[in-house]
């Protein structure tokens, strides 16, 4: 056998495989993700039937060209939170909950991975539920008897199951699913533009009107900065290019930024507001069943495996166990029904977890600046053990931003619209403060100053 088949065999095997790594750094010698390669990840990631569900519910409340604007407005917010996970992740080949280490603290860092994997079991039972309402109908269409829970269980134990094998077997589906997902919503803007006026979805009135615009900017804006930086870390460690990490991003962000205006135009013209009834209405029958599989397949997985990830480094469980958990709670959060609180979800992301990737954006460009000390990010004794194992700036910081959104709800404030943008900013600055006096203080809790970099 030559050596070119046997390094194909090994590759095979290692795909086929149940990934053992955990939270662990990768090596740099393993890191042979490319752009290309990071873009269809990440593409695969963001470009999901929620975001077409999304753009339906944004539409129905605030009309078209104010979802564009809000679109647009809440994901260029959200670039910043994406480059530190990347480029965190990139540069040292760490996953996002051990990234938060250098903020939170080896312990503290418990605090944002238990918030990032309730987070991404709650994106996982928002996609769950949706494919399987549109699996579950679309065999309706077709004769069959509606089963909406046992859908639910099926496709929830499916996506573990590919979580399971975890990064390259999700890197593997993604390589022929995106390029196959981006046919199918090529063939839904050509059923559009085909079978109806497009001029109509300009003139469009809302009919909802129970969300302000305002309001959908900020949900916009958290719902993905709330899962951003750690989720991007998780699969940026196995690049070696910080650079190719963003423009991945943004790429996929642009994408996933059409889908939802697709899906906002897609409801106009329909005249329905929800997603299956939306695709059957373009005479899509087949066509929407493949979209829904590719869709969610390409996505689910990731939330199931980040979240393994924040659960390892939580309880020191394997990730293999840390997956199963977690997909029993993320398809309990589905049949419970959270799709039916799809925007009030995402404004909770927002002023949780969000403020603790805007905590470690300031922690890593304005005060480690952009230095880490691997030998002592898993040191149990050293710099980022901080005070018995938590930094008091950053919980300081989380928690009085967390309290004071929390109020300002209670108390019903008139102004207060945008609970996300406001806990990342005031999370963002007291921390800053906080950190900038303590390391004054305390010297040994001082950033480190220089770091080793693998040589390139």
């Amino acid at each position: 056998m030559s050596d070119k088949s046997k390094a194909d065999q090994s590759e095979s095997k290692k795909t086929l495989s149940l990934e053992q790594k955990g939270i662990e750094p990768v090596p740099f010698a393993e890191r042979t993700t490319g752009w290309w390669s990071l873009t269809v990840i990440f593409v695969g990631i963001f470009a999901h039937l929620v975001a077409f569900a999304a753009g339906a519910d944004y539409v129905s409340n605030i009309g078209l060209m104010k979802t564009i604007a809000c679109v647009i407005i809440g994901v260029s917010l959200v670039i910043p939170f994406y480059m530190t996970g990347g480029w965190i992740g990139a540069k040292y080949g760490i996953p996002g909950s051990v990234a938060m280490r250098i903020a939170f603290g080896i312990k503290g860092s418990w605090i944002p991975s238990v918030l990032n994997a309730i987070v991404a079991m709650g994106w996982f039972a928002l996609q769950t539920t949706i494919s399987a309402l549109a699996f579950d109908k679309i065999i309706m269409f077709f004769g069959g008897a509606s089963h909406l829970y046992i859908w639910i269980l099926v496709w929830g134990i499916i996506y573990c199951v590919n979580a399971l094998f975890g990064y390259s077997w999700i890197t593997l589906f993604a390589r022929f699913a995106v390029p196959a997902l981006f046919l199918m919503f090529a063939y839904i803007i050509y059923k559009i533009f085909t079978s109806y006026d497009v001029n109509q979805a300009f003139q469009y009135i809302p009919t909802a009107g129970g969300l302000s615009f305002i309001f959908l900017i900020d949900a916009t804006f958290g719902g993905w900065a709330g899962t951003s930086s750690t989720l991007v870390a998780d699969y940026s460690r196995y690049s070696r290019s910080s650079k190719a990490t963003l423009t991945s991003g943004i790429t996929a962000i642009i994408v996933s930024t059409v889908i939802f205006f697709i899906g906002a135009i897609a409801t106009i013209v329909s005249g329905k507001d929800d997603i299956t009834e939306t695709l059957l209405a373009l005479s899509m029958g087949m066509v929407a069943m493949v979209l829904v599989m590719f869709a969610t397949w390409t996505t689910n997985p990731c939330n199931t495996y980040s979240a393994s990830l924040s659960v390892s480094n939580v309880t020191g469980w394997n990730r293999v166990t840390s997956v199963i958990i977690m997909g029993i709670v993320g398809i309990g959060f589905a049949l419970w029904g959270i799709l039916e609180h799809m925007a009030y979800f995402l404004e909770v992301v927002g002023f949780t977890l969000a403020p603790a990737n805007a905590i470690l954006l300031v922690e890593y460009f304005f005060i480690s600046k952009q230095k880490v000390d691997m030998d002592l990010l898993y040191d149990e004794t050293k710099l980022y053990y901080f005070w018995k194992g938590i930094n008091p700036a950053a919980i300081a910081a989380w928690s009085i931003s967390f309290i004071t959104v929390i109020l300002l709800f209670v108390f019903k404030v008139n102004w207060f619209s945008t609970p996300a943008i406001f806990s990342c900013t005031l999370a963002g600055v007291l921390y800053y403060i906080f950190r900038i006096i303590m390391v004054k203080k305390y010297k040994k809790w001082a950033p480190p100053s220089y770091i080793q970099v693998p040589k390139r």
